[in-house]
């Protein structure tokens, strides 16, 4: 009998919508929709941040399928969907907010919160909601009390021009007259507890979608239908048109921080490791040259239309001297077929941040270990890369016109102009043991490698950099690493080579590239380093 009555009122919805062609749409106006099914974290709607679990677990849903709502214990579980300009559709001239709900017992608390502009408090078992108008201030009251924790219900707060309407089971409950202000922009929206405000929700939710515009009461109608047609089936989501596995492997770029005037911008890369399903896992790193620090932070991302959707998810390498708290990110990346790049943008809740990121495809390993960006080039391939800059007129005299003053490690060239820096790879630098003088062999490798293309392109700069394995005293590997590198700059200058043009500096025992467990790992840690300034 159940069903031959919900039968009987979809025909009539159905029949409705023959009559009001124009009335039904509910793609129209979706900005974000979280159906949760299958433990997405994501929306379905293309642009919308993904949710941050604090707590909430996954359970059935109203249909039976596991691991597809959210449970929260009415204490301290919620789900945060961070801030965004999707998000941002308190001020205009509607919106509607749905979802469904599962209440548990008498627990009192918000069920959902967009602070300064909307929000739905659950007030108990033979309580009616209460209605946060954050547009207008006050906590107005529904009416229906009837609730029972073995039912689902459909709420539906909808906000027309000066009127908020909150709708339960698809039916008017109550309305309000609102004065319409200033939306309250870059607010995040808590699911089951807000951190200030109304204590915790006890009860689970299900398809949260969010439209910046008021549905009409057949739509909300449509909405509630416990059977009805799953709304991602209304959702036009592009395809990434991309294998997967072909995200597989290294991107290196730039992430942007808005936000910092003095260095807005960092290295930054992602490593792409595994593919399981849908989901890829991997690691990010990102690189704070000017400090030499750098945070390696394991990663995994879901692929909703044609965006990745990445989090972040523990850090797994770090390094910094001034004890930076490394901001977990998670965010949204598009792939750019023309560029084959991946552009987007990135969230933090634990710095509470945002700002964009650039990728493109890299052939260079990952580096987990310490603060090089790239791996480095050949001599034959630094020779290649200079004579190119010739050909493109980005040299003059055989080297790049970028005077000498702005040539220092710590500052940001612009890459039009040409490339900041290289790291070029030599043969192993020998010394004799203990102390700073270089090998006959060494020396003679040096004369015939590295000083013709110093002497070749005058303009260049050179900055050589010492360090040593992790065994003995901090200072003595300090202070040897240091005599190393002033040891081959002297060599060099030498060989008729200006001491303006070059740098150098030892590091002892800091940024190994391999771990100091083995005796192989401490000899490769035990080196020189060059690096080319264009």
């Amino acid at each position: 009998m159940k069903k031959l009555i919900i039968y009987g009122f979809a025909c009539f919805i159905i029949s409705t919508l023959q009559a009001q062609p124009d009335a039904m749409d509910l793609a129209s106006g979706l900005m974000a929709y979280y159906s949760f099914d299958e433990k997405r974290s994501y929306s379905l709607k293309e642009g919308a941040t993904d949710v941050i679990l604090k707590g909430a677990e996954w359970k059935e849903n109203r249909f039976g399928f596991v691991e597809s709502a959210l449970s929260f214990d009415g204490v301290n579980q919620q789900v945060l969907i961070p801030a965004s300009g999707v998000l941002d559709v308190g001020g205009g001239e509607g919106y509607t907010l749905s979802l469904w709900l599962q209440p548990r017992d008498d627990n009192q608390g918000c069920v959902l919160l967009k602070e300064g502009d909307f929000g739905i408090k659950w007030n108990g078992m033979r309580k009616p909601l209460t209605v946060f108008n954050g547009l207008a201030g006050g906590f107005p009251s529904g009416t229906y009390d009837n609730w029972s924790s073995d039912e689902w219900y459909h709420i539906v707060l909808v906000k027309l021009q000066n009127r908020l309407g909150l709708y339960i089971n698809g039916n008017l409950d109550q309305s309000w007259p609102i004065t319409a202000k200033q939306n309250v922009k870059a607010k995040p929206i808590y699911l089951g507890k807000h951190p200030y405000f109304w204590g915790g929700f006890s009860g689970t939710l299900d398809d949260v979608s969010l439209y910046n515009r008021a549905l009409n009461e057949y739509e909300i109608i449509m909405l509630s239908q416990i059977e009805n047609i799953p709304l991602e089936n209304y959702v036009e989501i592009e395809p990434l048109n991309k294998d997967l596995s072909e995200f597989i492997g290294n991107w290196e770029g730039v992430i942007s921080q808005p936000g910092n005037a003095v260095i807005p911008n960092y290295a930054f890369s992602i490593r792409f490791k595994d593919l399981e399903d849908d989901l890829i896992k991997g690691y990010t790193r990102i690189e704070v040259p000017e400090d030499n620090a750098y945070g390696v932070i394991s990663m995994q991302a879901f692929v909703s239309g044609n965006t990745l959707n990445f989090e972040e998810i523990r850090i797994y390498r770090q390094k910094n001297y001034l004890g930076y708290e490394w901001c977990k990110k998670y965010g949204q990346l598009k792939y750019d077929k023309n560029r084959d790049a991946l552009v987007g943008k990135w969230y933090s809740n634990n710095c509470e941040d945002i700002g964009e990121i650039v990728l493109f495809r890299s052939e260079n390993k990952f580096n987990y270990y310490d603060n090089r960006l790239s791996e480095p080039v050949t001599l034959a391939e630094l020779e290649t890369k200079l004579q190119s800059f010739a050909k493109d007129g980005k040299t003059s005299g055989g080297a790049t016109t970028v005077a000498a003053n702005t040539l220092k490690e710590e500052e940001n060239i612009n890459p039009t102009e040409g490339l900041k820096s290289l790291k070029i790879n030599l043969n192993p630098i020998e010394f004799k043991f203990g102390n700073a003088e270089i090998s006959a062999e060494s020396k003679k490798y040096l004369v015939e490698q590295l000083l013709p293309i110093l002497k070749k392109y005058p303009q260049l700069r050179l900055k050589i950099s010492g360090y040593t394995d992790s065994s003995g005293d901090d200072q003595v590997n300090l202070m040897l690493s240091q005599a190393r590198a002033k040891s081959i700059r002297d060599f060099i200058v030498q060989n008729q080579i200006s001491k303006e043009r070059l740098e150098y500096k030892g590091y002892g025992e800091a940024n190994p590239i391999v771990p100091n467990t083995t005796p192989q790992g401490r000899k490769q840690n035990r080196r020189v380093e060059f690096e080319i300034f264009l």
